[in-house]
């Protein structure tokens, strides 16, 4: 008859944590390593465990540790998003972030990826403010004070005309009075804003359109072939003479 007794129950278990690469895992307080990992040799228990990384909200959850057994974990972390909140004296002012349209003051737009964002917030009868703003893991409170500020207009940009065969270099500049096309071409011009018949932006073709009232049509490209010059050109004019 065979007395030898069993052998008794492993008293440890493995861990595993997959999920977001690089998290700190805390098991009871203890620091056991990074995602992805594997520890064996956890004792038998129920424990508390933090998975954890800078910029990312934290997994928080108990977990059960059973003899010769192995408990797997996924710990997929949400990133911590941003947001930026804009309020102005004169409320319902029109906010523009990366040039997308936002709503209107005051406004908090929220789920923004830490980085720098161009802000532009615009009211009629007042000058448009434009700013940088950085943004990280926290909310961002922008104030902006139109006060008693009349709208003016003196905005410039490089341009390249281009023309049926081949183009010409030179600067577009609007004042109140219209526009201004500076360049040592034959082309260079003035108009004025009751002579335009269209003053428009192709952002598929990086062009700025100028037509003469029943007249010629200009083309203008950015020569650095970013389109963001000559969209703040049109934005600034277009929202001065809507002020008109």
């Amino acid at each position: 008859m065979n007395t030898t007794p069993p052998p008794p129950p492993p008293t440890t278990g493995e861990l595993r944590v997959e999920g977001t690469e690089g998290a700190n895992v805390v098991l009871d307080g203890r620091v056991l390593g990074t995602v992805p990992g594997a520890w064996e040799g956890v004792d038998v228990g129920e424990y508390p465990i933090r998975v954890e990384k800078e910029g990312f909200h934290p997994l928080e959850v108990d977990i059960t540790i059973r003899g010769g057994r192995t408990r797997s974990l996924t710990a997929n972390l949400i990133e911590m998003l941003g947001s930026i909140t804009v309020e102005s004296d004169v409320a319902g002012a029109n906010v523009f972030l990366n040039r997308n349209f936002k709503g209107n003051t005051p406004v908090t737009i929220s789920d923004l990826r830490p980085g720098e964002y161009n802000l532009t917030v615009s009211v009629e009868g007042h000058d448009v403010v434009s700013r940088k703003v950085e943004v990280g893991r926290r909310a961002v409170p922008v104030r902006v004070d139109f006060g008693d500020l009349v709208a003016t207009l003196d905005v410039r940009v490089a341009v390249v005309h281009k023309h049926r065969f081949g183009s010409c270099e030179g600067t577009l500049v609007a004042t109140p009075e219209g526009f201004d096309y500076q360049t040592d071409h034959k082309d260079a011009f003035q108009l004025s804003f009751g002579d335009t018949e269209r003053f428009e932006i192709d952002y598929l073709d990086n062009n700025l359109r100028l037509k003469v009232r029943g007249g010629r049509t200009y083309n203008f490209e950015s020569p650095s072939e970013d389109l963001d010059s000559l969209f703040l050109f049109h934005r600034d004019v277009t929202v001065f003479r809507e002020q008109e």
